[in-house]
């Protein structure tokens, strides 16, 4: 039997509890491709240009985590940085493409 420790759904709610029900509660992680594809759009509604540099300069490099408390250190540690407008502008990224404690592959 087929048993995946890590499984990679679509973000939609209705993926995710299939593939709860079929491999049971495993560890989700997301296709990096359509996560950059969301934070892309949304990165492209901010005006000014060098802040869309440096947010998805930081975004890239949260990819580059090794493990979970390497992803999550720097997220959280991305998510503090910057003036109050910049943290915030992170905050609503994150939270409008469901990266909690997910990391992308």
């Amino acid at each position: 039997m087929f048993e995946p420790q890590v499984v990679v759904p679509d973000n939609a709610d209705i993926i995710r509890n299939a593939f709860d029900t079929v491999f049971g509660n495993k560890t989700h992680v997301y296709c990096w491709a359509h996560v950059i594809n969301k934070v892309e759009k949304k990165v492209a509604m901010i005006r000014l240009k060098d802040l869309q540099a440096e947010v998805l300069s930081d975004f890239y490099s949260l990819q580059l985590s090794n493990s979970d408390t390497e992803f999550l250190a720097g997220k959280n540690l991305w998510q503090k940085n910057g003036s109050i407008v910049n943290r915030n502008l992170r905050n609503i990224l994150l939270k409008s493409i469901w990266i909690s404690t997910q990391r992308m592959v």
